[in-house]
């Protein structure tokens, strides 16, 4: 019996919101279950720590990472040099993973590696390159992150390995950005289908862009220039969409669950069809929208339809 593929991705963004907040101190590992937070000390170290741990999917590692001119001498149980960090992870069922690294992310790891265990580079992430992928036998793999930032103390980073199982929908696409479709988007504009999920396309000028039916769950195209992009039938769960310029564009029947249109510009946007459960829409311009209903809203119309 065969194994389904799994999509597997390294979540470095997100968990690190709340590195740089004394006020809010990371939760401490739990020594008698690892599973819900794995520390420094307790991983895998080739050198200092060959009986150490390798993180599962669903787990999570706690890292100290110290600062680029911080303490010269890495704190007991270090992973790696000074400035360097790094976190070993082993998976029982081949899959694709993501790795990505996001504006805000930048500004504590400057570049996040993804090693075989034979010392073969498979991604590099850094701000050039913001996406990356590659298909995983099952074995082992280790995670190599350098420091941007110069903190006086180590910076607590919290690296979780996540997984989904594959579905027909969803098979021949990443978790997170293509990066061949970024590209191909920021050359031609023309990306029909394309998978963008996650991608940073912030400011990007992306008028009359075709992206009918694209992947762009939790994309981020805040002040984005999307005037009269086709979007129909586009996934943009959970997307950043704050500013963003999208007069005349084409979103109908697109699935805008939870997606951010704070002060989005809609002025005659076709929403007919579209899918905006949980959308904030706050200070959004509607002005002659198609809603979804059909209706065409009024003047003046912010936030809803009038």
């Amino acid at each position: 019996m065969s194994h389904r593929p799994l999509r597997l991705a390294l979540l470095l963004s997100a968990l690190l919101v709340g590195c740089n907040n004394d006020s809010d101190p990371p939760p401490e590992p739990e020594p008698t279950a690892p599973q819900m937070g794995v520390g420094e000390v307790e991983l895998y170290d080739p050198v200092h720590h060959p009986d150490g741990h390798f993180i599962q999917p669903g787990q999570t590692a706690i890292l100290a990472l110290e600062g680029v001119n911080g303490t010269p001498t890495p704190d007991p149980g270090d992973t790696a040099s000074a400035g360097v960090d790094e976190m070993w992870f082993e998976i029982s069922k081949g899959g694709n993973l993501a790795l990505s690294i996001r504006e805000t992310t930048l500004a504590t790891i400057a570049q996040a590696e993804l090693w075989n265990a034979t010392g073969g580079l498979l991604i590099q992430v850094n701000r050039d390159t913001r996406q990356g992928s590659a298909a995983l036998t099952p074995g082992r793999y280790g995670l190599r992150l350098y420091a941007a930032h110069n903190e006086a103390k180590p910076v607590n980073l919290f690296i979780q390995l996540q997984e989904s199982p594959a579905n027909p929908a969803s098979a021949n696409r990443t978790l997170m950005a293509d990066q061949n479709d970024v590209n191909l988007l920021l050359s031609t504009k023309n990306c029909p289908k394309c998978d963008l999920s996650g991608a940073d396309l912030s400011g990007g000028d992306l008028h009359g862009a075709n992206l009918a039916g694209a992947f762009l769950n939790e994309a981020y195209l805040d002040r984005a220039n999307l005037t009269g992009a086709i979007l129909n039938e586009a996934i943009l769960n959970e997307a950043f969409l704050t500013g963003a310029k999208l007069e005349v564009a084409n979103l109908s029947e697109a699935n805008l669950t939870g997606a951010n249109l704070i002060k989005a510009y809609l002025y005659k946007a076709n929403l007919t069809g579209a899918n905006l459960t949980g959308a904030n829409l706050t200070g959004a311009d509607l002005s002659f929208a198609t809603w979804t209903d059909g209706r065409v809203c009024a003047i003046g119309s912010v936030g809803k339809c009038r």
